[in-house]
């Protein structure tokens, strides 16, 4: 067990009373905007978690054998936008601050469209590439349903119906992506700004992170102003407010710097659920009576434009 992550990172207990699950994520979101949750307990409860992580080795197991192929297979797979398809190499530079040579990683973008067209250009054309993208759809879609339970506490956190932010991930609009990371086994440096995912806060609403359990994590600590290693089990999912919530919520609901920092010993996956919001969503903050909004209203689409430029570049 991991005591910085388990002193840094709270548990939040999905099989709790309400009340409780409310309180933990309320107060997870004025610290760091951090909370873990047990798979485990996930499948206990039945219903459509009951193998989540069965479903999750699958997942690993998949984007391995993806990453696996050779540079001109993968690059078939790119489509040009984002939110779709392979990403190659240092690609990103996430730390809009720059970095001497991009993230140290590559991946492969699963936007909504993906999961309905199977004939999608992004998607491997063989059988490999078919288990590939079934078992990405199942994975994306049971996200979908974690991230609008997880979001529904964060409503009543904010004092407002549970149902309150669900008009806004509908079905067949939402714009939730779903990534596969393969980092390289490169070590990272901060001192020659060699990062293998740069310090950045996510963009939407929610995150759910799987990773391989290999180190290389790290949440900043506003109160000691230092970076904190934290390394989910496989068994754990890591999940945190996105900058677009942080808006929403007027500031209500904390987003957290963080960033990758390999040793460079061997190769590290990651499997991040990016749990986002219909483009035309229009990002007011919600405000209790009497207070002040401190943002102005934002087309979700506008806002996540911007901060693609940050890492893609105009």
């Amino acid at each position: 067990m991991d005591d910085a992550r388990e002193n840094f990172v709270p548990a939040l207990d999905l099989a709790a009373p309400l009340d409780a699950r409310v309180d933990a994520v309320r107060d997870a979101a004025r610290k760091h905007g951090f909370v873990r949750v047990s798979v485990r307990a996930l499948e206990r409860r039945g219903g459509a978690f009951a193998n989540l992580g069965a479903m999750m080795e699958r997942a690993f197991a998949v984007s391995e054998a993806f990453f696996a192929r050779d540079v001109d297979a993968k690059g078939a797979c790119a489509t040009g936008a984002h939110g779709r398809g392979y990403t190659d190499m240092a690609a990103e530079t996430l730390d809009a601050s720059g970095s001497s040579c991009g993230d140290t990683k590559e991946g492969f973008y699963v936007s909504r469209g993906m999961t309905t067209d199977a004939e999608d250009a992004a998607w491997p054309k063989d059988e490999a590439g078919s288990a590939f993208r079934e078992t990405s759809v199942a994975y994306y879609e049971l996200m979908v349903l974690l991230g609008r339970e997880l979001l529904g506490l964060f409503a009543l956190a904010l004092g407002r119906e549970r149902e309150f932010f669900h008009e806004y991930f509908p079905d067949d609009g939402h714009s939730c992506v779903l990534r596969f990371l393969r980092y390289a086994p490169v070590r990272s440096s901060e001192g020659e700004r060699r990062f293998a995912c740069g310090a950045h806060s996510d963009y939407g609403c929610l995150t759910i992170l799987a990773t391989d359990s290999c180190p290389g994590l790290e949440i900043f600590d506003r109160d000691s102003d230092s970076w904190i290693p934290v390394t989910p089990p496989r068994d754990e999912l890591l999940v945190n407010i996105g900058d677009c919530l942080q808006r929403w919520s007027n500031n209500k609901l904390r987003s957290t710097r963080h960033r990758v920092m390999t040793a460079g010993d061997r190769v590290r996956y990651s499997i991040p659920f990016f749990f986002e919001p219909r483009m035309d969503t229009l990002c007011e903050p919600v405000c209790d009576e009497g207070e002040t909004p401190e943002f102005e209203p934002i087309l979700f689409a506008d806002f996540l434009k911007a901060r693609y430029e940050e890492t893609y570049g105009p």
